[in-house]
């Protein structure tokens, strides 16, 4: 029975960036700075009605699925990762984001409406709490659906299914590299955090959360391919 080797996808989530830093970084500029760009004008903008928010959060979405296909294809294609703007592969990507997300949003929201609804005195102050306990067990599903993502990026067909079954007794190794990996970036991250940061402040922070980003990206991809390194054996 195959295990994922965590430490070693780990450690080359940094190591191979690093050695080829020069490609990489050529890749991932116009990406990041895109993203950067988005946020900036959604930050200063700060538009009161909805539907133009929701506008530029499906922009943002867009453009964040566009550097994360740039990642996969970095780790898994190489020299073809340059050629990684294609708008029918966003679009799909972008499809499977938000079905893997929506998934757990749905998932978050029926049991706090079952809680809400089960415990007298229900105090929505808890709710925060609730989900932080919510988070290792949603993320479990995602990291069991997520292989579809890189498999998208290289235009591949895919499903659910597949990338359940593909998982299987990897569970909590996926959740390691998935889930628990990424929350201990954002939270070292989050310490040089302040109160009312400048614009530029909140766009370098913003650079080195996409850096951290990237990282678990380029984890998710170490770990796609050795799962299909693995079921080719």
């Amino acid at each position: 029975m195959y295990k994922l080797p965590i430490k070693d996808i780990l450690a080359d989530a940094f190591i191979i960036p690093w050695r080829d830093k020069s490609r990489f970084i050529n890749a991932l500029s116009f990406p990041v700075l895109t993203l950067v760009f988005a946020w900036a004008i959604w930050a200063f903008v700060k538009p009161a009605n909805p539907f133009i928010n929701i506008g530029f959060y499906l922009l943002y979405l867009f453009t964040f699925c566009y550097f994360a296909i740039t990642c996969h294809r970095l780790i898994l294609l190489k020299d073809e990762a340059k050629h990684s703007y294609n708008t029918i592969r966003v679009l799909h990507f972008f499809k499977w984001f938000v079905i893997i997300y929506g998934i757990s949003l749905i998932l978050e929201m029926i049991v706090l409406t079952i809680m809400m609804n089960i415990i007298k005195g229900f105090d929505p102050n808890n709710i925060s709490d609730i989900r932080d306990f919510l988070y290792l067990p949603l993320m479990y599903i995602v990291g069991r659906f997520s292989l579809i993502l890189p498999a998208s990026a290289l235009d591949l067909k895919g499903s659910l299914k597949w990338s359940w079954s593909a998982t299987r007794n990897n569970g909590i190794n996926i959740l390691c590299i998935v889930g628990l990996f990424p929350w201990f970036m954002y939270i070292l991250v989050s310490y040089i955090y302040r109160d009312e940061p400048s614009i530029i402040e909140q766009a370098l922070i913003a650079l080195l959360t996409y850096f951290v980003t990237a990282i678990g990206i380029f984890a998710l991809s170490l770990t796609y391919r050795a799962l299909q390194l693995n079921a080719q054996k």
